[in-house]
């Protein structure tokens, strides 16, 4: 395409802009007219190669009417300048909130939250995803979420005293430590205390002369004149990162799963399901124990192969699965990073995971 087609094209597509623009406002249907120009904006962006920094600008001057009249009134308290620095992101949510109705907004959140292909008609979904992800902006995170998410998402692995492992993603950063008068910023890891499994390592037993009570799940402690008898699972150290074993089970009670090597437990989580995970299907349940063991023991399998059991036969097909809600994928995306295969056992191959899960909890000191 030669220069003078480029700006013969940026022209049109200009004032295609400033006139689906003015329909835009004009329209009752504002969601579908702000698409639009959100639309012939973006393209524009496109074959004129805007830079990024100057999208705002070059959007915001195609503005007319009450909408030109809606971003003096932003702009105004900071200046045209500072307020021409928000990103073309920022300024769609902006337009968004003024020109959409939250109700309308809702009912399309919904319809994203659920669209699925139809009878393989790939291009339909995909034009309509695009379509209502432009106005879902809360829905399609934009890079800054992704990386909050992520960092947000991702566990740290301390090692303590003992030289055990702590994970935990909750870091208080940038506080500050008095010493000698000498304030010191640091990090906090903040560490729930509560009802907790306790690990033992072989070393700490030797010392304190403990006894293992296999049969009867415990452990008994000499102290001073006194046993102090503590149920514990008692958990193998792992031998190198290959055969990993995850046995994932779920149920109203909650989500258990058991990370094995070689037949010996490493590691057993579990948790109660939060209030709006009481709603999901058997099938989102079960889908979503094999994600929470992954984010859990991500430094055990990542980079490896490994072999996931479940109880829910269709569990080990939904990789061919056709359709999926947006949960679905979400999930597959991240379990895309790791090189795992999902196999069926019968209820009965998951008695390690319900024999553990029935342990009885012990009440905090």
């Amino acid at each position: 395409m030669t220069q003078a087609a480029i700006r013969k094209f940026v022209v049109d597509s200009v004032t295609a802009a400033l006139e689906a623009q003015a329909a835009t406002m004009a329209n009752t249907n504002g969601a579908v007219g702000l698409i639009r120009w959100f639309e012939r904006i973006e393209l524009v962006f496109s074959r004129s190669r805007c830079a990024e920094e100057n999208k705002v600008t070059f959007a915001t001057g195609t503005l007319t009417d009450d909408a030109l009249s809606w971003w003096n009134e932003y702009a105004q308290p900071m200046g045209v300048d500072q307020a021409n620095t928000i990103t073309w992101t920022e300024l769609k949510r902006l337009q968004t909130n003024m020109y959409c109705p939250r109700t309308e907004v809702r009912r399309m959140e919904e319809e994203l939250y659920n669209l699925i292909v139809k009878e393989n008609d790939l291009k339909t979904y995909v034009r309509r995803f695009q379509e209502l992800a432009v106005l879902c902006l809360n829905m399609v995170p934009n890079t800054e979420k992704l990386l909050e998410a992520f960092i947000g998402d991702a566990f740290y692995d301390i090692e303590i005293a003992d030289e055990n492992l702590v994970s935990t993603n909750t870091v208080i950063k940038g506080a500050t430590l008095t010493l000698l008068n000498q304030p010191f910023k640091i990090d906090l890891v903040s560490i729930k205390l509560g009802s907790f499994d306790i690990v033992i390592g072989m070393n700490w037993l030797s010392k304190y002369h403990a006894k293992l009570l296999c049969d009867e799940k415990v452990v008994h402690i000499p102290i001073d004149d006194e046993t102090l008898i503590t149920r514990a699972l008692i958990l193998a150290l792992p031998e190198g990162n290959n055969d990993f074993i995850i046995y994932c089970d779920a149920s109203l009670q909650g989500l258990r799963a058991v990370l094995m090597q070689k037949e010996k437990v490493i590691a057993y989580v579990s948790r109660q399901l939060k209030p709006n995970e009481e709603n999901y299907t058997t099938h989102d349940l079960e889908l979503g124990v094999v994600v929470f063991a992954f984010k859990i023991w991500r430094h055990y399998i990542y980079g490896t192969k490994c072999t996931v059991f479940t109880d829910h036969k269709s569990l080990q097909h939904i990789l061919h699965q056709k359709e999926f809600n947006m949960r679905q994928r979400r999930w597959l995306e991240l379990l895309a990073d790791y090189d795992c295969e999902i196999r069926y056992h019968p209820g009965k191959a998951n008695v390690i995971v319900d024999a553990l899960s029935r342990k009885k909890q012990i009440k905090p000191l």
